[in-house]
């Protein structure tokens, strides 16, 4: 059997190595169509539908490799595969190009800062003065790991270094509504498994009423400018909304207001979510089964400041990244509303 998730299918296009699946998945190799045809064709909404009604009604959803190589496959000419399947391609290239783009901004970055060439060493053993731990209230080996101590130190010691709470002019936390309210349509209720450093994502995500995001979205939407950030399970992933979201953030996820006179927004992003915030959130979180991250911790993240032009360098590069993932999105979506607009013909003739 295979659990599905909505819309989880995935196109590889390089050869990999070393690459195992679960169980869970279900790898397929198209025979006279294409895999870029193949793979939009099985993300359209009558496909994703089909499949849910293939599951089976237990704790753990799946449906078997039956349901799977039965599902109907639409062909149309061979003109109309061979443009969808451009598109998907064209998508992908474009996918890359910003994966590219944040590289090289990330790159820059660790260039600045001296830490191209920095590799975290975890010591086995080390000591640490009864004092030290005291004062940060903190008894578990993990935090002090003397690499993390090196990193802020060596910031500190070269660059001007500031915590992150002197950037902020509002700190808002999310809200829980109770999975009772879930629903399986909406408004987006955005956990943190539904944020990524390159933005809004779709994995399990949940949806709630019109009725209660009217009630919250004054407070908990996030507005275009926001600097969201994680604090649990996946702590420091930090992202600028840079479109309009409709829906409201969960308590995982904290909404930040950045005051711009003091630094550039999205190489603080950058920082949170490069090795500058990313050793110090380790830190911060060691010890813990499922990790939090507290919010006097968040607060206190030492962000390193570079002169102006090289932060509004570092911006160009990441809204350049996000550009290219915005327009893949797009074409993407034009063309499964193509395949979407070509089954339903085809049902209602």
């Amino acid at each position: 059997t295979v659990r599905p998730i909505r819309n989880a299918v995935a196109l590889i296009k390089e050869e990999k190595k070393d690459l195992v699946c679960s169980s869970g998945f279900a790898i397929l190799r198209s025979k006279d169509i294409s895999p870029q045809y193949l793979f939009l064709y099985l993300k359209t909404r009558p496909i994703v539908k089909l499949i849910d009604r293939y599951t089976t009604a237990t704790e753990y959803p799946a449906v078997t490799w039956a349901d799977i190589l039965n599902i109907p496959i639409y062909l149309g000419t061979r003109d109309f595969r061979a443009d969808i399947s451009k598109r998907v391609d064209k998508a992908h290239g474009l996918l890359k190009q910003s994966k590219l783009l944040y590289s090289q901004a990330e790159d820059l970055l660790l260039e600045e800062l001296g830490l191209k060439a920095f590799k975290p060493k975890y010591g086995l053993s080390y000591t640490a003065d009864l004092s030290q731990a005291f004062g940060v209230h903190r008894i578990d080996a993990e935090y002090f790991q003397p690499t993390y101590r090196q990193l802020v130190e060596y910031l500190k010691g070269n660059f001007e270094t500031r915590p992150l709470r002197t950037f902020t002019l509002d700190f808002q936390k999310g809200i829980e509504v109770g999975s009772e309210n879930y629903q399986e349509e909406g408004k987006p209720f955005i956990r943190v498994s539904n944020l990524s450093i390159h933005g809004f994502v779709e994995k399990d995500q949940k949806y709630i009423d019109e009725e209660l995001y009217q009630t919250f979205k004054d407070i908990y939407e996030p507005k275009v400018g926001d600097l969201l950030l994680t604090k649990d399970a996946t702590p420091g992933i930090a992202y600028v909304v840079k479109e309009p979201e409709e829906g409201i953030i969960a308590s995982g996820v904290l909404k930040l207001k950045i005051n711009e006179d003091e630094i550039n927004k999205e190489y603080l992003a950058l920082c949170i979510n490069s090795m500058v915030g990313r050793l110090q959130i380790e830190r911060d979180g060691g010890g813990s089964v499922i990790t939090h991250w507290k919010p006097e911790q968040i607060k206190n993240l030492q962000i390193p400041l570079l002169p102006p032009e090289t932060q509004q360098k570092i911006e160009s590069l990441v809204q350049q990244s996000h550009e290219a993932r915005r327009k893949a999105k797009e074409l993407l979506e034009e063309a499964k509303k193509r395949v979407e607009e070509a089954i339903e013909n085809e049902i209602n003739k």
